[in-house]
């Protein structure tokens, strides 16, 4: 870990002001602070929708976490079970906590989903804007999280109405 206990990585790094560092000439648009105009109307980003707080729910930015991290390794290992065994999928003890009632809503139909998820994927799938945003070529490290099939998931996997989930 860069010779960086716990502690440092999540309470130390991100204390650090990049802002007089070289990292700062690097540092893509959207992670700079930015001057906000008074508007009548919302950005698409949600950049400058809050004045006092212009990043707060805004494209890109990181969420606050309420705990700290938890990681097996301290860095990017999912957590394991107090016994070291791979802990259940989120999706599997979320439907074992809130079960489906089937209780369909009798005002709108399927359609409205469709149509939610077509606006979703448009607004996903939107080329970025002109302007001050600037091609950025990040490379992110990508951390491969094996999976591992619980009984209950091969109980239920071929079961259509639990084809989502898997």
């Amino acid at each position: 870990m860069h010779g960086l206990n716990k502690e440092a990585i999540v309470y130390g790094l991100p204390r650090i002001d990049t802002t007089k560092t070289i990292i700062n000439e690097i540092c893509p648009a959207f992670l700079k602070p930015v001057k906000c105009e008074i508007t009548p109307y919302r950005t698409l980003t949600g950049m400058c929708n809050n004045l006092e707080y212009p990043s707060w729910g805004s494209a890109r930015s990181a969420m606050l976490r309420y705990m700290p991290p938890d990681y097996a390794d301290g860095l990017s290992d999912p957590r394991t079970a107090k016994s070291g065994q791979p802990l259940p999928p989120p999706r599997v003890v979320s439907f074992m906590i809130h079960q489906d009632e089937n209780d369909y809503d009798r005002e709108v139909t399927y359609l409205v989903i469709a149509w939610g998820q077509m606006v979703d994927h448009d607004l996903t799938f939107a080329s970025m804007p002109k302007g001050q945003w600037k091609r950025f070529d990040l490379i992110i490290p990508f951390f491969f999280v094996p999976t591992v099939r619980t009984s209950f998931e091969n109980d239920f996997k071929s079961n259509s109405h639990f084809a989502f989930f898997f």
